[in-house]
This record gives C-alpha cells, sequence and structure tokens, in this order.
C-alpha cells in the first residue's frame, strides 16, 4: 500500500512538473527596445526657435542621427513560444534641423501609421522588392576579390 502510494505521488509530481514546464514555454515574453522622449518633453521642441543643443538638454541625444536627421525610437515586441515576434507598439520621434542647427520640423510616427521613412530623402535606397531580375543577376560582377578564391589550408 505504501509503495502504491509513493507511486500515485511520483506520477503526480511527474505531471504536476510537465505540465507547468508546458505552460511557462507558451507565455509571453514583451521585451522593450530604445528610448522615446516624453510627450511634456517633446511639446517644448519648438520649430524654427530650438537648436541641436536645446534638444539634447531637453530629451537627450538621439538614438540615431547624421547630422541634419535625429530619431528617437521605441519599440515594444511580444514573443510567444514558437510564433514569430510581433511588434505590439513602436513610437518614432523624427526631428530634422536646418543648416544653421535650428530645430525644422518634427513628426511622431507610430506602428499604427504603417509609414516607412526615408532619413537620406535625397539619396536612392535600393529596395530588394523593387530591383528587377536583370540587376539581381548581373549586380554582383565585380563585387569579387582573388581572396575571396583562395583556399586557406
Amino acid at each position: 500500500m505504501l509503495m502504491e502510494l509513493k507511486r500515485f505521488g511520483t506520477q503526480k509530481l511527474l505531471q504536476i512538473l510537465a505540465f507547468l514546464i508546458i505552460l511557462t514555454s507558451c507565455m509571453s515574453i514583451n521585451d522593450k527596445h530604445g528610448y522615446f522622449p516624453l510627450e511634456k518633453d517633446i511639446d517644448q521642441l519648438i520649430i524654427g526657435k530650438t537648436n541641436k543643443a536645446q534638444v539634447i538638454k531637453i530629451i537627450g541625444p538621439a538614438a540615431i542621427s547624421d547630422g541634419a536627421s535625429w530619431i528617437y525610437i521605441s519599440s515594444n515586441v511580444r514573443s510567444t513560444a514558437f510564433f514569430d515576434p510581433a511588434v505590439t507598439d513602436r513610437n518614432i520621434l523624427f526631428l530634422e534641423f536646418s543648416k544653421k542647427d535650428i530645430l525644422s520640423s518634427r513628426e511622431i510616427f507610430t506602428v499604427e501609421d504603417g509609414k516607412f521613412f526615408d532619413m537620406h530623402k535625397t539619396k536612392e535606397i535600393n529596395d530588394p522588392r523593387k530591383i528587377n531580375a536583370f540587376r539581381q543577376l548581373f549586380g554582383n560582377i565585380g563585387n569579387f576579390s582573388a581572396e575571396s578564391f583562395v583556399n586557406n589550408y
């Protein structure tokens, strides 16, 4: 009788343990990335008056900058088990400055907007979905060096 009770307890313990492992593997994991300034701080940025030094003092340095354009970005990503991660929230503050380092535009994008933007509006971006078959086939000609063909044994 005691032996059957121990065996029953061990089986139950293993079942509970297996159930908990399965349950925890299906839980969502939320990752927060980046920095997005508070709305009250963004409201202090006045187009045509605020300069780069003031922006840094008010909201801090940008995550991405190329001189005339600054980007502040934050996102929340949810991962569940074996499913692809999904962006649940994304906020982007896009600031542009004039040649005199004065704020010339301020835009806020969210994940609901579904917009893509280009920091380099004057430069062409090669989107692989827009490249024709000829360019894909012959685009790598000349991109090889002799070192890539030598075996290093």
